[in-house]
């Protein structure tokens, strides 16, 4: 869901999503942290479509949100597309 918001003067677009629920596996499934990188990877790459700043995006979460939200970072940092 996507929304744009005006915060001290500043319009501010936020989209939202849901995370997907998997059954419990033995093996990691990194579906999470790779759909969440797409949708940076778009937001990034659509910027000016969508009228915000490439260089002023961030990304945030809560409880297990927190978590993937800080390893979507170190991805992105890592493949350095972003």
């Amino acid at each position: 869901m996507s929304k744009y918001y005006t915060i001290k003067s500043k319009k501010i677009f936020v989209e939202e999503s849901e995370m997907e629920l998997f059954i419990l596996h033995p093996t990691i499934n990194a579906k999470p942290l790779h759909d969440c990188y797409a949708a940076l990877k778009y937001l990034k790459e659509h910027a000016d479509e969508l009228g915000i700043n490439s260089s002023q995006i961030m990304v945030g979460g809560e409880s297990a949100g927190g978590g993937l939200t800080a390893a979507l970072c170190m991805y992105a940092r890592d493949k350095g597309e972003v």
